[in-house]
Parts: structure tokens; sequence; C-alpha cells
């Protein structure tokens, strides 16, 4: 009996420990999702201000955005800001 009781704590911890793996992986996901989106928006915003003719206001807006610690900029800077 006390090998029973000791087999359900083991599969309900097991149990608990997955959906909160599941739940942190979920979380990353979003997060990742939503650097992604953020990165589109500041390389549509560059490439308006190229088509415009203000390719240097463009990448000033990203330095602004690196300087306020976006681990994005940098990235789009190397790619479009040389």
């Amino acid at each position: 009996m006390n090998f029973r009781i000791y087999s359900l704590l083991l599969l309900i911890c097991l149990q608990s420990c997955d959906l909160k793996t599941s739940a942190e992986y979920n979380a990353e996901a979003e997060i990742l999702e939503e650097e992604e989106k953020f990165e589109e928006a500041i390389v549509q915003l560059l490439y308006a201000r190229h088509d415009l003719g203000y390719l240097e206001e463009g990448c000033a807006d990203l330095l602004q955005t690196q300087e306020l610690g976006d681990p994005n900029a940098p990235t789009v800077l190397k790619q479009y800001c040389k």
C-alpha cells in the first residue's frame, strides 16, 4: 500500500513539474514572438524613412532605441545602418 501511495505522489509531482516546464516554454515563446514583432516594426520604420529620403533620421531613431537599452536595436543597426 505504501508503494501505491508513493507511486501516486511521484506521478503527481512529475505531472506538475511538466506543467510548469510547459508554461515556461510558452512564456519564452511569447517573449520571442514579441521581440520579432518589435524588430519587424523597427525595420518597417526604417524602410519608411528611407523611402521618404530620410535614412539618416531612421538610423538616428534606431540609435536612440539602442540607447534606451533595447536588445533588438543593435542587430537592426548592423543590418541597415552601416
